[in-house]
């Protein structure tokens, strides 16, 4: 995961991550050629140019989701609440 505070990745900042399958950008993190070289993430959007708009919003709409991807950063019983109140 990148901090909601990253205000930009430069272009080396993946370089060598052939195998980069998993991140979670920022909506507001601009990121430069910095995933040219991640051929896993090519192989699913397409593109470079694609990969970072992609990433910023892999969770719009999946609030649930994304609850499950940060869980790990916040106390079980926050979470177990959130998700209860997300469900309904």
């Amino acid at each position: 995961e990148i901090c909601e505070g990253m205000k930009r990745i430069e272009w080396k900042a993946f370089e060598c991550c052939y195998s980069l399958r998993n991140i979670a950008l920022p909506q507001t993190t601009q990121v430069f050629p910095c995933f040219a070289l991640c051929y896993d993430l090519l192989k699913l959007f397409g593109s470079k140019e694609k990969i970072g708009d992609a990433l910023r919003k892999r969770f719009n709409g999946l609030a649930i989701h994304q609850l499950c991807y940060f869980q790990s950063f916040h106390p079980t019983q926050m979470v177990l609440a959130q998700l209860k109140n997300l469900i309904g």
